[in-house]
């Protein structure tokens, strides 16, 4: 699944250090019942504990994990920036959604009222079946509103089978409303960067997708299974297997979802394939 990261902030979290989140070390003050928050003309009202409703909380814990768990990925803290990644737009452009859509659904599920604006600590996650990545979106969202579009986008690649997380406080909305809009909004984000590099990627391999490396026949079926309704479409049943992290997608996966966390990838793991196309040097 894919969301963004939401609960009420205690006390210890506003006094805490907003960078907590970019490190992927653990928000303080998680326990905490939900502040109440101002309701009507008729005063102050508190929050039910189905309310505020998180779209899910994920908090990692960065330390110690273990170095052996997926030796081909890089684990950890990355920094965008345009002049180095490609795909620098496209995901500042995506957190950027992620961040609105979570305001938004949090505000109206709470008859207007949402503190995530103020809370430093606030995070979206991308769940992945390779890699799951979560990002602090206050900066960015607090740059934006004040006309200045991001220099530098950070985020935090978590290994999927090393740190499970962990819902320390508030309900989880997952529905499927809300992943078809965060399949949509991945989506986007993927093909607008795939089909800035169509040209190259022919000119590199002239005979086709079948001679494409592994890395980009997937993002080949990706840009394919997007613009067919979110469904892989692999009509040529000589078409090789593609293996991606032990992922695989093959002629007898037609017609299946593509985000599908249990058997193929999910939000997370398209932004590492991004950060892979993108140093290939295609």
């Amino acid at each position: 699944m894919a969301h963004a990261a939401t609960r009420w902030p205690s006390r210890g979290d506003r006094a805490a250090d907003p960078r907590s989140l970019a490190t992927g070390s653990r928000t303080t003050g998680s326990s905490a019942a939900p502040r109440p928050g101002r309701g009507s003309a008729m005063g102050r009202t508190r929050m039910t504990e189905h309310n505020p409703l998180p779209l899910l909380n994920r908090d990692y814990q960065m330390t110690n994990l273990p170095q052996s768990s997926v030796p081909t990925i890089a684990h950890g803290i990355r920094t965008y920036s345009p002049s180095a990644h490609g795909f620098f737009d496209e995901v500042a452009t995506l957190f950027v959604n992620l961040a609105s859509f979570s305001a938004a659904v949090e505000s109206y599920h709470n008859a207007g009222m949402t503190q995530i604006p103020a809370w430093t600590g606030h995070a979206l996650n991308l769940m992945g079946r390779v890699v799951h990545v979560t990002a602090p979106d206050h900066s960015l969202m607090h740059g934006v509103v004040r006309n200045q579009w991001p220099t530098l986008v950070t985020c935090t690649f978590v290994p999927q089978n090393v740190a499970a997380p962990t819902n320390s406080n508030g309900v989880v909305l997952q529905t499927d409303a809300i992943e078809n809009m965060v399949v949509r909004m991945v989506g986007s984000a993927f093909m607008r960067y795939y089909e800035g590099r169509t040209q190259r990627l022919k000119a590199a391999y002239p005979q086709g997708p079948k001679s494409y490396p592994h890395i980009w026949r997937l993002a080949w079926h990706l840009r394919n299974a997007i613009a067919h309704g979110d469904r892989w479409k692999i009509d040529d049943h000589t078409m090789p297997l593609t293996e991606w992290h032990g992922v695989q997608v093959g002629p007898s996966d037609s017609g299946q979802k593509w985000f599908d966390i249990k058997r193929f990838i999910a939000g997370g793991d398209v932004l590492l394939l991004l950060e892979e196309l993108d140093a290939s040097g295609v």
